[in-house]
């Protein structure tokens, strides 16, 4: 039988990963919000709305993921890995199933999803096309999170961690140049 402190060794070592992952996960949106907040209170509220929108779209993409982490990792722990990686195919292309699906109220109903929400007019402007954007964007995410809590189940969780680093990078230099400008880019606002 292992000891207590293997156990936690192998709990803690499969952990920082994941708790690092999900802050790069959060630092998406403060990043954004930080870029956004400099451009007034209208775009700020607007954005904060959206965000709370994708957060309840993105929950949905955790359910899947908590149950293809479930999946992958019984299959992993027993050994059976042909299984393992069919489940992670699948999971993927549930994924992209249920990313189409949460772009349609992004893509559909964003507008009256944020008058719903008390947005005013100049607020519901800038929050429907802030959403078209999120909206197209839908199936990526729900890759990006399915595919990270398999990796997961199988055990590689600092696969993920890395690849929400990358996000960050990415997403700083992309928003910030669209917001602001770079080079040749125009300043979208």
């Amino acid at each position: 039988a292992p000891s207590r402190r293997s156990v936690l060794a192998q709990v803690l070592g499969l952990a920082w990963p994941v708790v690092v992952e999900q802050t790069l996960g959060m630092t998406v949106g403060l990043v954004n919000t930080y870029i956004v907040g400099h451009l007034g209170a209208a775009p700020l509220v607007a954005m904060g709305l959206c965000i709370q929108l994708s957060n309840l779209l993105i929950a949905l993409f955790s359910a899947v993921g908590v149950g293809s982490t479930a999946l992958v990792a019984r299959h992993a722990g027993a050994s059976e890995r042909g299984e393992a990686e069919q489940v992670a195919g699948q999971s993927l292309l549930l994924a992209l199933a249920v990313g189409l699906i949460a772009a349609v109220p992004c893509l559909l109903w964003g507008r009256s999803l944020l008058t719903v929400l008390g947005g005013a007019s100049d607020v519901v402007a800038l929050g429907h096309s802030y959403l078209l954007a999120v909206g197209t964007t839908m199936p990526l995410m729900a890759v990006l999170f399915i595919g990270n809590a398999a990796l997961r189940g199988a055990g590689d969780t600092r696969t993920p961690m890395v690849v929400m680093g990358l996000v960050n990078l990415i997403n700083m230099g992309v928003s910030g140049s669209l917001v602001y400008g770079l080079g040749p880019l125009p300043a979208l606002g």
